[in-house]
């Protein structure tokens, strides 16, 4: 499985607002649920995406460091499938808990 992290020190996860048209055009294209009201760089729906979204994952595969938001750097992590992970970071430097492992 594809988990997106910031890798960049002293920021916080965001996508440009590039990232985030492409990422609604993705989640219109399936039917899926969104904060129609706000557009999308005003909306915090986001951060209610699980990291190891698929369209999300393909937003930032596809745009690349064009996806990435004000200061952050992101970065696509692979890990096993059905693993027990959680995001953690230290000053915003994003890294994947599984287990005893660190990615």
């Amino acid at each position: 499985m594809k988990v997106v992290v910031n890798r960049a020190v002293g920021s916080s996860f965001a996508l440009s607002p590039a990232g985030l048209s492409r990422l609604h055009e993705l989640k219109d294209a399936f039917g899926h649920a969104r904060d129609a009201a706000r557009p999308p760089e005003k909306s915090d729906w986001l951060y209610k995406l699980r990291r190891d979204d698929v369209d999300l994952v393909q937003v930032v595969e596809e745009l690349g460091s064009a996806a990435f938001g004000q200061n952050a750097e992101l970065a696509i992590i692979e890990i096993p499938n059905n693993a027990n992970w959680r995001i953690s970071d230290v000053v915003g430097f994003e890294y994947i808990k599984m287990d005893d492992q660190i990615f």
